[in-house]
């Protein structure tokens, strides 16, 4: 019987064996605790917008979370966007479910940062989670870019709030937005959030020249080969303004009596914008109110973001 001290033999095939186990426990042990190493680091931050836009690929391929702040100038859970801007830059942040925020809001974000098809971008530690966003006060909404027109759009800085003058020519409900139809400009849609339905179409856009303010956007229409289309994303009419001059000018049309009005087929529906008078009796928050004048009453449909109060007497314009 050999000692203690002695080697014990052992055949080459059980060698290679024990190197296996070896190394399967080894290669274990670094897949249980790379994740752990991963998770446990801190934070860069809190960096400026700008700063995270211009992280190195590897701060976000290593999957390094970062801090920033700033102001909420979009946000559409539907849609799953977020546009954050400080005084250096903006970018968006994916989220994937609603957030406790509006926008105007000054957060907090943690996030990764993800190289995007157009720019960087903050989400999740991967596209199903968010990343965190957290409220610190109201803010105030950063001063925008002004275009003068859509001529130069493409050539604009995405991401960032702007304000731009625009002739419209129709709204329609396109899923749960409302998009402005422009005079000879179809190339950049402009959407407004939160139209649910036709009751709250903004009808009473169309035909002026306004003031929209929003932000700058991307939407991928193609990947191979990378085709990106620049569209406005509109928070809400009350981010729509329209110029006094063309609110005088809607109510330069002839008052139409209420008794004379009545239901029509839409062929007979005159292209120009009638006007009335009568007071308030009835009033449904976001869509309308019922006017009267004398015996006679007619529901006036009305999106705009404030409607008049009870017993008010108003003069009304629309189609």
């Amino acid at each position: 019987m050999p000692s203690s001290h002695e080697p014990i033999a052992t055949s080459p095939a059980r060698g290679v064996r024990l190197a296996r186990a070896v190394i399967r426990r080894v290669l274990a042990a670094f897949l249980v605790i790379i994740p752990a190493i991963a998770a446990a680091r801190d934070p860069l931050g809190p960096l400026t917008v700008a700063e995270v836009i211009g992280l190195p690929v590897p701060a976000g391929v290593d999957g390094i979370p970062v801090i920033t702040r700033g102001v909420l100038t979009y946000y559409e859970p539907g849609h799953r966007m977020v546009f954050l801007q400080d005084h250096t830059a903006a970018i968006y942040v994916h989220v994937s479910n609603d957030q406790n925020v509006t926008v105007g809001d000054y957060v907090e974000v943690v996030g990764f940062v993800n190289p995007g098809l157009n720019g960087r971008t903050l989400r999740g530690a991967d596209f199903n989670t968010n990343p965190t966003i957290r409220r610190i006060k109201r803010g105030t909404l950063p001063e925008p870019l002004l275009l003068s027109s859509l001529k130069h759009i493409e050539n604009a800085p995405g991401a960032l709030r702007m304000r731009v003058e625009l002739q419209v020519n129709s709204v329609a409900l396109e899923g749960d937005r409302a998009r402005l139809n422009l005079d000879g400009e179809d190339r950049v849609p402009v959407y407004i959030s939160g139209i649910t339905r036709p009751s709250l179409l903004p009808g009473h856009l169309r035909g002026l020249r306004v003031w929209v303010y929003g932000v700058l956007a991307d939407s991928v229409i193609s990947e191979k080969p990378l085709v990106m289309q620049r569209q406005i994303l509109v928070p809400g009419l009350t981010h729509i303004e329209i110029p006094k001059e063309e609110s005088d000018r809607a109510f330069e049309g002839p008052e139409e009596r209420l008794p004379d009005l009545k239901w029509r087929q839409d062929s007979d529906i005159p292209g120009e914008r009638t006007k009335v008078l009568g007071v308030v009796t009835w009033i449904k928050a976001g869509e309308g109110f019922f006017l009267q004048r004398g015996t006679r009453g007619a529901w006036i449909q009305c999106a705009e973001p404030r409607l008049p109060e009870l017993s008010q007497q108003v003069v009304c314009a629309g189609y």
